[in-house]
């Protein structure tokens, strides 16, 4: 099983090689992921850059609290987000607009955590 940590080491790993960008998205999403090798990291995107740090935002746009294990399926594109929302296995909270941006976020992390 992948890690949090590793899964957004190279998320962010992908971002700096792509000079911050991050198609698509916009807002503070705040993701808690439970469980053994999870952790709590935020990514924060505007006007198309965006970066990714360790920790708990102050106001996050939308949280996303998934367990450590379905995380690494839905990065690996293994796992449905919207199946994973509707079977409980993903909860969200927030701006309901902005959190359908998890699929691009999911998407552009594909394939980038070996």
């Amino acid at each position: 099983m992948t890690d949090a940590a590793t899964i957004f080491s190279a998320l962010a790993h992908h971002l700096q090689e792509r000079g911050g960008q991050l198609t698509g998205v916009d807002g503070v999403f705040q993701f808690i992921v439970t469980g053994e090798g999870g952790g709590d990291y935020h990514l924060t995107a505007a006007k198309g850059a965006a970066s990714i740090h360790p920790g708990r935002a102050g106001s996050p746009d939308v949280t996303v609290t998934v367990a450590a294990q379905d995380f690494a399926l839905l990065v690996k594109g293994e796992l449905n987000p919207m199946s994973a929302f509707f079977s409980g296995r993903l909860r969200v909270s927030g701006d309901m607009g902005r959190a359908m941006q998890l699929q691009s976020i999911l998407s552009q992390s594909q394939h980038r955590t070996g």
